[in-house]
């Protein structure tokens, strides 16, 4: 049982985490466990904060400054809060050297409490995903030039039966490769998602437009256009539209059909329920997004000149799935 000292350096620690903007919006609850078993520390502005010896992740909630040991700046956003977060959920190594912003106190919280509020607060995992995602999205939409993933099989053409339980369970397999070892939540996704079949030059969605599903491309292929430009296009076997849908966030791009399209539109509670059944699917995902994130965080260095175009003239879906749909 704690000690009335233990309960008031629980909730100074609550009241820290709290500060920080990704986690502002979780209960004292959510947070408990963090906060039970975090270490404080004091630091002085400037200072430069060295990693836990013991493996712990370090918490600011004045922010930090960090840097490469190349002199190169660290990212930003939300990782100046918790600089060791994205590389230990893609377990990278990390070697920036990490400063404090201001005077005041930053928490040090072990790695296996962080790993046990993951599976037992899926609140705190949801406000890491979306964090995490809109990180992505805000860097992919700075950067001059996305590379779009490869195409993992090819097919064009819509004509054909309806998809069957196993074909939609084996597009999926292959668009989310970090689900390729749970065949249950493969099967539970591929039972709610609606098959979309459209010719092209259809616009799917609109950017700035709201995010509520994911899509999953069989046949075709779909254009992204950011700002009026063609940025990437996405061909079979791959999923788009669930970046923003994490992050709780805007469509980022505008999506039109290139030509003859099929697809699975899965919508994002459905998937966000799965998750919430099955943590080791869950971490997967989390892992997958600090992956990418370190991925977009490198690309965002390089910066090759995009071919400006006007987007074509689009016919709105008018089909009975909603085109508003999941890069």
């Amino acid at each position: 049982m704690p000690s009335p000292d233990d309960d008031g350096a629980i909730t100074r620690r609550l009241l820290m985490l709290q500060r920080i903007s990704f986690l502002s919006e979780l209960s004292p609850v959510a947070l408990f466990g963090l906060a039970e078993h975090a270490k404080e520390r004091s630091v002085s502005r400037g200072q430069a904060v060295p990693p836990s010896s013991q493996g712990a992740l370090r918490f600011f909630p004045d922010g930090s400054a960090c840097e490469a040991h190349a002199g190169a700046p660290c990212p930003g956003g939300f990782a100046l809060a918790a600089p060791d977060l994205v590389p230990w959920l893609a377990e990278a190594s990390f070697d920036g050297v990490v400063r404090a912003r201001s005077d005041g106190s930053m928490l040090e919280v072990p790695a296996a409490d962080l790993s046990a509020a993951l599976e037992d607060e899926f609140s705190l995992y949801l406000a890491i995903a979306s964090a995490t995602a809109r990180e992505i999205v805000a860097t992919q939409t700075r950067t001059p030039s996305i590379s779009a993933p490869a195409y993992r099989f090819s097919g064009s053409g819509t004509d054909g039966p309806p998809l069957t339980l196993v074909d939609r369970v084996l597009l999926l397999r292959d668009a989310l490769p970090f689900a390729r070892d749970h065949v249950g939540a493969l099967v539970q996704l591929a039972r709610h998602a609606t098959e979309l079949r459209c010719a092209g030059d259809v616009e799917l969605w609109r950017e700035g437009g709201p995010a509520d599903h994911a899509l999953f491309v069989l046949r075709g292929s779909v254009n992204a256009w950011m700002c009026g430009r063609n940025a990437f296009t996405l061909g079979p076997g791959t999923a788009l539209g669930g970046l923003d849908v994490l992050a709780r966030s805007p469509r980022w791009f505008t999506a039109t059909s290139a030509g003859p399209l099929l697809a699975l539109v899965l919508p994002v509670d459905r998937f966000i329920d799965v998750l919430a059944d099955r943590h080791e699917l869950a971490r997967e995902v989390l892992r997958a997004l600090a992956r990418k994130l370190l991925s977009a965080w490198s690309e965002s260095t390089v910066g090759p000149a995009a071919h400006p175009a006007r987007p074509p003239s689009r016919r709105q879906h008018q089909g009975n799935v909603s085109p508003v749909i999941w890069k």
